[in-house]
């Protein structure tokens, strides 16, 4: 991956194409995955004291003590310590198996006698 470049015409072009689609955000704290979104960005604001980007139901604000990585298929956010870091990619990039169940579809892994909240 490749710093996000400092021109602000580039950045915008390169955000651009993770904006408007759908899109899997997931967010890695101590190394491990803390939250997984499928959702689609609708919008990227900046602010001086960092961004806010608005999702589906929400938002996320980004600090600007930050780094930004980019590939062709993936944006990442992390935090100047990298404490956490936040991946976004395309679903159209996602391979098969990775994307999104059909809402209502999903079913449980766990063998039915495995219910952690039974009597």
């Amino acid at each position: 991956m490749i710093p996000l470049p400092e021109t602000r015409d580039r950045a915008d072009e390169i955000i651009e194409r993770f904006v408007g689609v759908p899109v899997r955000m997931t967010l890695m704290c101590g190394g491990r995955s803390s939250l997984i979104i499928d959702t689609v960005i609708h919008r990227v604001s900046r602010h001086k004291e960092g961004g806010l980007i608005a999702l589906d139901g929400g938002a996320f604000f980004v600090e600007s003590a930050m780094l930004v990585e980019v590939s062709p298929t993936m944006l990442v956010l992390r935090d100047t310590e990298r404490r956490w870091s936040l991946s976004v990619l395309r679903w159209s990039d996602l391979p098969e198996e990775f994307r999104p169940y059909p809402r209502g579809q999903w079913v449980d892994p766990r063998p039915e006698d495995d219910d952690p909240f039974a009597d």
